[in-house]
């Protein structure tokens, strides 16, 4: 019974290796396509987002990347850097392990343009 347990803690201790973090928006400009894309301010948003370094991987639908939604990479030069960009198209997510500084971006370009263009930065926290 003893070894089952061992093996139960070590198996799921082995998947578990992401970090929820919350992320606050510092600044958030765009552009409004419907208004001849006149430039606003956006509200600052908060994010919480859950981040596995390891596997590459993110999982918030704050951002609009559900888990298995998007590809994530690490910066050749920049191991401490994740950029991880939706695979709809349009959204981008990149985080400094340092610093923890994130920039978010929105960007879509559809035919209707019902949704406006966006850049994003902030600070993020372990949760």
């Amino acid at each position: 019974m003893r070894i089952l347990i061992t093996i139960f803690i070590l198996f799921f201790s082995s998947i578990i290796y992401a970090d929820v973090y919350y992320c606050v928006e510092e600044e958030s400009i765009g552009f409004i396509p419907q208004e001849n894309f006149r430039q606003a301010n956006y509200t600052k948003e908060k994010y919480t987002i859950e981040i596995d370094f390891e596997k590459l991987t993110i999982d918030s639908m704050d951002v609009g990347m559900p888990k298995g939604s998007a590809s994530c990479r690490k910066y050749h030069f920049y191991e401490n850097v994740m950029q991880c960009s939706s695979f709809l198209g349009g959204r981008d997510f990149t985080l400094n392990l340092n610093t923890m500084i994130f920039s978010y971006t929105t960007t879509y370009l559809t035919n209707e343009m019902e949704d406006s263009l966006n850049l994003s930065w902030g600070k993020c926290q372990k949760f």
